[in-house]
């Protein structure tokens, strides 16, 4: 009898928990994810593949070389000698029409999710948003922004 309500208090603990995983699912996923994953049945490494004379790779080195042959054959050697082309004026502005304001950029950094990963530029937006109360950064940010559509240009990363 015992063993039963030690089984049925680990079963209630359970429960407990993925409720409480689940009821945070929209503000924290990773735990969700992460839960997921560790209940995962089925790990496997690289998996055995067949070869175009149908034998088998017998290791994770054979198999990358088999799958390295299949995607260079499908890729396209584009020609090293093609004709400059030559990069067309805009008639019209239409990055002039965009209205970058200070309120508008302060906004946008509270409400950047900071459970998500950093972008191209390798600033998480965690670090972003902490950094919407500071208004010398959120005028840097407007400035470069505005700067962006002056000129039409991206800054390089």
């Amino acid at each position: 009898m015992k063993d039963k309500l030690y089984s049925d208090e680990e079963f209630r603990l359970k429960s407990n928990y993925e409720k409480k995983l689940t009821n945070n699912l929209k503000t924290n996923c990773k735990g969700f994810y992460r839960y997921l994953r560790n209940k995962r049945q089925l790990k496997s490494g690289i998996p055995t593949l067949e070869r175009n004379d149908g034998s088998r790779t017998s290791g994770p080195a054979e198999s990358a070389e088999v799958l390295a042959e299949a995607f260079s054959s499908v890729f396209v050697h584009e020609p090293e000698n093609l004709p400059d082309v030559e990069k067309p004026e805009a008639e019209c502005d239409i990055l002039n029409d965009i209205d970058i304001t200070f309120d508008k950029v302060k906004h946008e950094l509270e409400i950047l999710n900071c459970f998500k990963s950093y972008g191209p530029d390798g600033i998480h937006p965690k670090l972003l948003k902490s950094l919407a109360d500071d208004s010398s950064f959120v005028n840097a940010v407007v400035e470069l922004f505005r700067k962006c559509t002056d000129s039409g240009e991206l800054p390089l990363i």
